[in-house]
């Protein structure tokens, strides 16, 4: 990468699972809100041998009896309810004319809470026609899985064969069905129980309405693997007819073949929409407001027409989610919607836009399905630039069509801009005129040449929604840099966007902060997150407010996809918000002068290495000679290094590198840490033989030339404080002082109790020296470094302390 220093700032930051993305559809048990597929060739008209269904589901409550989907008519059945706290799922096949030897039923059932998140999968694993009378054991073809893994696996038979069964429906059960008996006798076997062959008729239809969530229904006409379960429980797909993807749900969107042709359904018992009339304010949650008193239900998604030629439109300021909505049109009085600093609209479903929509600063307009959004209507997208001086660079990107994002519309004072060419070795910042448009996907650096202060830019036009794709270059493992930028008109998910395209990314996004240098500044240019391991300085989250542009790095040349299920609600005003984690296993690191300061993240971290890793691993975007502090693998400076997670008795040693460009006084100390109370956090300056405990002081030194770079000078310790696996602070009552200090451990006792013995450990529990108690001890040829010091009693619990020894 070719390096084009500017002096920017930041524009808006990053703001701010194991669960769906979004709420996705809300079955209303009441309004009966259900889909079912119709008669299809490629569903309920044909056999059944390898097949997946798969869903996440929320429900409201697990007590009574409700169907979350089937496929059945009486003498076959797929089926998934839950009932009395447990999730069920089974199949079967009585169906004589099918074969002789019938399927009596193989049922599953665990325990579950409401309104909790979880991912099902049934998997029918090339399933054949039984020869002889069928078993529990039979074979392993009949597969449920539970959030990713596998819970049990029993035996399974072909359903269909002689004729059709009856269509596929969610939500509800539809018709008779064989569930498990009230008598049945439930096995635990694998992660959960299973019953085969106890069933009883539970005749009717139209009945138990699932009242919940569910979101990312899918059906496979296809054996999915345990990986691919997994890997894609939390991702949209909807590519129907790829991929053996036969159906798939979007918001309220049923996508499905029919036939062999890609068909939708709606679902059935549609609400009636909520009316917006605007009798007496703009206050969304006033009754007066709407028609009949009805204020929509974030809860249930429920659909809203906001009406032409109110008295007062509605102005969002917090957190509003809707299901469908429609503005209404009119030539000069539409139905319109504001949504002011710190509001966001959540669109669950589809938006036929034909009035007027006003996103202010900060504000955010969220719309989940990826369906285009219907209507003309105008849209206006407002975003103010940081208090900074002229000349002062900001990264930006476009919430809105190509078309409609002319520079020059929306910057309309003098400014510069640079795109990042990343398709050129090596990459080049280039200049754009502002008669150019802004490609959806991209970032850009954008100055102002005449104005200081704050500026509000104004976007409008057609809002971006759905999948947008991005080419992103690599030229080598340096040259590999991309500058893309958030598409939508609220944030989206760092993490979420990597995972969906971790086959081409690094996992390290880098965005632009201030390079104003102090001892209260940052020099870095870029502040990062890293997917694993998190964020280079406590404070960042991993999110991309709208209008902002991003750099990550490339492990191979390819297409980056933006979908809807990375957008999330809030988080669309800075890259600063605390973050409500605690960071376990995590430890910030700071490096400060009078030239400014430079922070490094260590954790521990689950799935981590002591190798680098992308995924958990952020070396330094652009080395700064004037002030860093990294630590070094494989010859690779990093500003994030993620380890695996601290055991107990694990001593880890860190080296650390530095560089500066000017002479003086430096610090360097502890910022936060979340490392286990087990182990203390020891800075060695291997130059001036010194061991520092940076939990109780930070460590001062001075240099008298500069620039300079060293990268064996420090070394950082995580210790174990448990290596003779002895409780210290339980131990700790005793008035003993000591020291050790060339070779000699002195101690002093302020008390009648005398030690028999003592004993000097190395760190690795080595014992050094056992010998009778002596105020004076002598310990020839006594490396510096660590060390434990226990003293025995003959009536008193033993007691022991840290030392180090110079």
């Amino acid at each position: 990468m070719r390096v084009f220093y500017f002096s920017f700032v930041l524009i808006f930051g990053l703001l701010s699972f194991s669960q769906a993305p979004n709420n996705g559809y809300y079955i209303d048990s009441v309004q009966e809100s259900v889909f079912e597929i119709p008669n299809t060739t490629n569903i309920n008209e044909a056999t059944i041998n390898s097949r997946t269904y798969e869903l996440n589901f929320n429900a409201s409550s697990v007590v009574a009896r409700q169907f979350i989907l089937m496929e059945a008519d009486g003498d076959r059945g797929i089926m998934c309810y839950v009932e009395n706290g447990f999730l069920i799922v089974g199949a079967y096949n009585i169906e004589t004319n099918d074969y002789t030897n019938i399927w009596p039923g193989t049922y599953f059932r665990k325990l579950i809470n409401a309104n909790t998140w979880y991912h099902l999968a049934l998997v029918f694993d090339n399933m054949g026609i039984p020869t002889s009378a069928t078993g529990a054991t039979d074979n392993t073809n009949f597969k449920w899985y539970l959030d990713g893994v596998l819970q049990d696996e029993k035996a399974g038979y072909q359903i269909g064969g002689s004729s059709n069964h009856k269509e596929l429906v969610l939500g509800y059960k539809s018709d008779a069905q064989y569930l498990p008996a009230s008598t049945a006798i439930w096995t635990p076997s694998g992660q959960s129980q299973y019953t085969f062959g106890n069933q009883e008729n539970d005749g009717g239809g139209n009945e138990y309405y699932f009242d919940g969530y569910v979101w990312g229904f899918r059906v496979w006409d296809d054996v999915r693997s345990q990986t691919e379960i997994n890997d894609n429980k939390f991702k949209l797909i909807m590519t129907v007819n790829t991929d053996d993807l036969i159906l798939a749900l979007d918001g309220d969107t049923m996508t499905y073949l029919r036939d062999d042709v890609i068909s939708n359904v709606d679902n059935l018992n549609a609400s009636n929409a909520l009316e917006w009339e605007g009798t007496v304010d703009t206050d969304w949650s006033n009754t007066l407001n709407w028609k009949n008193g009805l204020v929509p239900d974030n809860d249930k998604q429920e659909p809203v027409l906001i009406s032409r030629q109110a008295n007062f439109y509605p102005v969002i300021t917090s957190n509003v989610t809707v299901g469908d909505l429609e503005l209404e049109l009119h030539n000069s009085e539409p139905g319109s919607i504001t949504i002011a600093d710190g509001g966001v609209l959540d669109i669950a479903y589809d938006l036929l836009h034909e009035g007027e929509i006003t996103i202010q600063n900060n504000g955010g307009l969220r719309i989940r399905e990826g369906e285009p959004v219907q209507g003309a209507g105008f849209t206006e997208f407002l975003r103010d630039t940081p208090n900074y001086p002229v000349n002062y660079f900001s990264i930006w990107s476009t919430p809105f069509a190509e078309a409609d994002s002319q520079f020059g519309s929306i910057f309309t004072n003098s400014v510069d801009i640079y795109e990042y060419d990343a398709s050129q070795d090596p990459g080049v910042y280039v200049l754009l005129p502002s008669s150019d448009l802004m490609s959806v996907g991209s970032g850009y650096f954008i100055r102002s040449k005449d104005f200081s202060g704050v500026l509000t830019r104004s976007f409008t036009g057609a809002l971006n929604n759905g999948n947008v794709f991005k080419q992103v270059f690599y030229q080598s493992a340096t040259q590999n840099h991309n500058l893309l930028g958030n598409p939508y008109s609220c944030a989206i998910d760092w993490l979420r966007f990597y995972e969906y395209n971790s086959d081409v990314l690094e996992g390290t996004m880098y965005f632009w902060d201030q390079s104003t240098v102090g001892v209260d500044n940052s020099v870095d240019d870029y502040k990062s997150y890293n997917y694993g391991t998190g964020p280079s300085e406590p404070g960042v989250s991993q999110y991309i407010a709208p209008g902002q542009g991003v750099f990550v790095n490339t492990s191979q040349a390819g297409n980056v996809v933006f979908n809807n299920s990375q957008r999330v609600v809030g988080e669309n005003d800075n890259f600063y918000r605390p973050s409500v984690n605690q960071y376990d296993g995590r430890s910030w690191l700071r490096l400060g002068g009078a030239n400014g300061y430079s922070s490094l993240l260590i954790g521990f971290v689950q799935g981590a290495t002591h190798g680098y890793e992308a995924e958990f691993d952020s070396r330094i975007f652009l080395e700064n000679p004037v002030l860093d502090l990294y630590t070094i693998q494989n010859s690779i400076k990093l500003e994030i290094d993620g380890r695996p997670v601290l055991q107990e008795d694990d001593n880890i040693a860190i080296p650390l590198g530095f560089t500066t460009s000017e002479p003086g006084n430096y610090e360097i100390a502890i910022v936060e840490e979340y490392i286990p109370v087990t182990h203390d956090i020891i800075l060695e300056d291997t130059q001036e033989n010194t061991f520092t405990d940076l939990r109780i002081n930070n460590y001062n030194f001075s240099l008298d030339n500069a620039p300079v770079e060293n990268n064996t000078r420090f070394i950082i310790h995580y210790l174990s404080s448990n290596v003779l696996d002895v409780d210290e602070n339980a131990l700790s009552d005793k008035d003993i002082t000591f020291s050790l200090r060339d070779g000699v451990l002195e101690t002093f006792i302020a008390s009648n109790e005398t030690p028999v013995t003592v004993e000097v450990f190395d760190f690795n529990g080595k014992n050094i020296i056992q010998a009778p108690y002596k105020d004076h001890v002598f310990i020839p040829n006594l490396a510096e470094g660590f060390y434990i010091v226990k003293y025995n009693f003959n009536t008193e619990p033993s007691i022991v302390k840290k030392t180090i020894h110079y």
